[in-house]
């Protein structure tokens, strides 16, 4: 079994305990029978990339449960959630040297990883950098007018993994006053 394959198992295992109230409701939904409200739920995570909400669509097109059974809906779904799961994969792996740099202190060298990361379209990246400059500190000087770009970057990214936090940032520094 690969690195990927052994990390996919363990995300599927864990992620239903890690995810947001909208999963778990899909959850109760769909282990008290009603396949209808759980598909509901999970199918608004899914179109944001939520792996192990994609995961659960799989399963219910594959069993005809809450939906009509459709293996061309499934195969969609597996490929989307693979392509999910390898991006998320990708960007961690990228963001591990900012994160052992901004662990030992060294802020300099961490923004130095940081930034190129948020121009190519990570959206875990440009949420730090949004977040930094947000709030100011060890990394960054407060600059409300690059907070909101970058933020903003995380908003228009086709990968949605991060909009949630981006949202909570936005919303709780209400960076629309500026």
């Amino acid at each position: 079994m690969n690195i990927k394959s052994t990390l996919l198992t363990i995300l599927i295992l864990i992620a239903p305990f890690l995810v947001n109230a909208d999963y778990k409701d899909g959850y109760l939904a769909y282990e008290k029978g009603d396949y209808v409200t759980a598909f509901k739920e999970w199918k608004v995570l899914a179109e944001q990339d939520h792996a192990t909400a994609q995961h659960q669509l799989i399963l219910l097109y594959k069993e005809g449960k809450g939906v009509q059974k459709d293996l061309t809906k499934a195969d969609y779904w597996t490929v989307r959630r693979n392509k999910t799961l390898s991006y998320g994969l990708e960007e961690s792996d990228l963001m591990k040297n900012f994160y052992l740099l901004n662990d030992k202190g060294d802020y300099a060298a961490a923004l130095k990883e940081l930034k190129p990361l948020a121009a190519l379209g990570y959206p875990l990246a440009q949420l730090n950098l949004g977040i930094s400059y947000t709030r100011g500190g060890n990394m960054t000087l407060k600059d409300i007018k690059k907070a909101k770009f970058w933020l903003q970057k995380v908003f228009d990214n086709p990968h949605r993994s991060q909009q949630k936090s981006a949202r909570e940032e936005w919303d709780k520094y209400e960076l629309w006053k500026y």
